[in-house]
């Protein structure tokens, strides 16, 4: 192919049109020829820089919309720790809190997990089944509904990054601002999810090999079982053997 487009001067037409040719077939076969010089056979993956990130730990969700009303001293009231947790029971929360500033409840709250592989995997549920119905942060951030009819509110929920709760703890300071970390997610998550697959791995073998080990010993016990019967069943006849044969001997005395 090269030949036919680099050819001199002499017959240049006739290898243009042949290379012309050659450039059609191959692109209706969907393939394509590599110039001379150039390297291939390399592929691209996953950049290095994407493989980790940080995120916030303990596991949150951010939970948005939670106020109700004013008082009469027209400060905001909301929802209590409790009650934000019994709203979402199935996803073992195990800590509330409400952001609160100089008007009262700010309608931001937290549902705080586990420190855990495990609490940042329910975090995440959460986070989905809110992404699902259309209640994610891309809804709370350009489309809110606050309002339902009847007055209904309507909750929006996301993973908690760390602008999150630096606007959370706005208005806090000391004991009541709220703690957390930024921790790498292979660190936290990933490497956790290997080590507890790695042990249920390792129960599962000791598992299956205490089974065996009782298959085992109820083998020997059956057979031992077995075996103690047959010698009772032996020692009993050769007892009755022995007296049969006394008897004959003494019958055979007094004859």
């Amino acid at each position: 192919m090269t030949h036919a487009k680099t050819k001199g001067s002499k017959r240049v037409k006739l290898h243009r049109e042949l290379a012309e040719l050659l450039d059609e077939e191959l692109r209706r076969r969907g393939t394509s020829v590599i110039p001379a010089g150039e390297a291939f056979g390399k592929w691209r993956g996953l950049k290095d820089d994407e493989k980790d990130h940080e995120i916030v730990w303990p596991p949150m969700v951010t939970i948005m919309n939670t106020r109700l009303q004013q008082d009469d001293n027209d400060k905001w009231i909301g929802m209590g720790n409790q009650e934000l947790l019994d709203y979402f029971s199935s996803y073992a929360a195990v800590k509330a809190r409400h952001s609160y500033g100089p008007q009262g409840h700010r309608g931001m709250s937290l549902l705080i997990f586990e420190s855990t592989a495990r609490g940042y995997l329910e975090a995440e549920r959460l986070h989905k089944h809110f992404a699902e119905q259309g209640t994610d942060r891309e809804a709370w951030e350009h489309r809110q509904v606050l309002f339902y009819p009847g007055g209904t509110r309507q909750l929006y929920g996301y993973m908690a990054n760390k602008e999150d709760l630096d606007i959370f703890n706005q208005h806090s300071q000391g004991k009541s601002k709220l703690k957390f970390e930024m921790r790498s997610y292979q660190e936290m998550v990933v490497n956790q999810i290997r080590q507890m697959s790695e042990a249920n791995q390792e129960l599962i073998f000791y598992k299956n090999k205490f089974a065996i080990q009782q298959r085992l010993k109820t083998a020997l016990e059956e057979s031992f079982g077995v075996v103690s019967e047959k010698l009772r069943k032996t020692m009993e006849e050769n007892r009755i053997v022995r007296q049969r044969t006394k008897m004959q001997h003494e019958q055979n005395k007094e004859e």
